[in-house]
């Protein structure tokens, strides 16, 4: 047989080499084999299992009757498909043959699950985030309305519509960075619990948790922006006389 390093670890730890080792298999035959070869570990059902121990045994001392043909060809994948179908049809007519695949296709089948979970995760996220956005411009447009004379004398006393505009922003972007702090500490945890879910990336890879707090604060400021400019258009008169 043919052992993966992790099964040869597991099954010999104290060997450097595993080579010539002898072990038996379960069933009812309980066959005896012998190592012959160590691969790297591989992954056979699901893309985010964690590679486990696999053994391979020659087909003609262990014959089942199924078996799966893996061809590497530098032409056409698809095309190679038919010509092999059409190969094994003229060496064993009775013989069939089924599942057909390119090895991208297998592999984009088994992030299948993953990719709906993705999306579906995306899709909630962005409604979370339109509704956290509607929330913070109704926090900010209300505390505006109710600072009305406060902005009034404000103004009467000289303040620019600039500094109108720095204080009402602020105060937004106060409640936005204290969001943004809970928000990425919390990230930080769910994305450890999600590993097993995360491809090609680190749980805390840089790129996302930079890209996603400048895209926060980019809707904070913009939630923020629209009641600061209905703040600034205030004529102080009336800001005065409003209840």
């Amino acid at each position: 047989m043919i052992v993966s390093r992790s099964l040869a670890s597991r099954l010999w730890p104290s060997e450097a080499d595993p080579l010539g080792q002898r072990a038996r298999l379960d069933g009812p035959e309980g066959a005896e084999v012998t190592v012959v070869g160590v691969v790297d570990d591989a992954k056979f059902i699901v893309i985010g299992d964690a590679p486990g121990g696999h053994l391979y045994l020659p087909l003609r001392q262990h014959y089942r009757d199924w078996q799966t043909l893996v061809v590497h060809t530098s032409g056409n994948a698809t095309a190679m498909i038919h010509r092999l179908q059409e190969t094994i049809a003229r060496l064993d007519p009775v013989l069939p043959t089924f599942g057909g695949t390119t090895m991208e296709q297998a592999v984009a089948s088994g992030f299948s699950s993953s990719r709906v979970a993705a999306v579906v995760a995306g899709f909630f996220g962005v409604i979370a985030l339109l509704i956290a956005s509607v929330g913070l411009y109704a926090v900010v447009a209300g505390s505006v309305a109710e600072r009305t004379r406060e902005i009034g004398v404000r103004l009467a006393l000289g303040c620019t519509p600039a500094g109108i505009l720095r204080l009402v922003m602020g105060q937004g972007a106060r409640l936005g960075a204290i969001g943004l702090g809970i928000g990425l500490i919390a990230a930080f945890g769910v994305a450890r619990a999600m590993a097993g879910l995360l491809f090609g990336l680190s749980p805390s890879d840089p790129v996302t948790f930079a890209l996603v707090p400048l895209t926060l604060g980019a809707v904070v400021l913009l939630a923020t922006y629209l009641p600061a400019r209905k703040a600034v258009k205030h004529d102080p008169v009336t800001a005065l006389r409003s209840e």
